[in-house]
């Protein structure tokens, strides 16, 4: 089946449910905490924080792009 309304809800990719379930079950611990799991969860959630911003930041420059390109056409037509 093709499911094409992503308005409400949009699948979640198996890679990002293999880490969260990974997370979830075997790395329980509070990021605040000072211990060495807590402090393992910590850097990961500020890793996944680089990780996207640098996604959002590669995202608008495509979209910038996408919009001069876009101009640029009425323009001509």
């Amino acid at each position: 089946m093709i499911y094409l309304d992503n308005a409400a809800t949009t699948r979640i990719s198996s890679g990002v449910a293999d880490v969260m379930t990974k997370a979830m079950l075997e790395q329980n611990a509070n990021p605040s905490a000072i211990y060495e799991i807590a402090l393992d969860n910590r850097a990961k959630i500020e890793q996944a924080r680089k990780d996207i911003d640098e996604t959002e930041k590669d995202i608008k420059i495509f979209i910038n792009k996408l919009a001069k390109a876009v101009i640029t056409l009425k323009e001509i037509y």
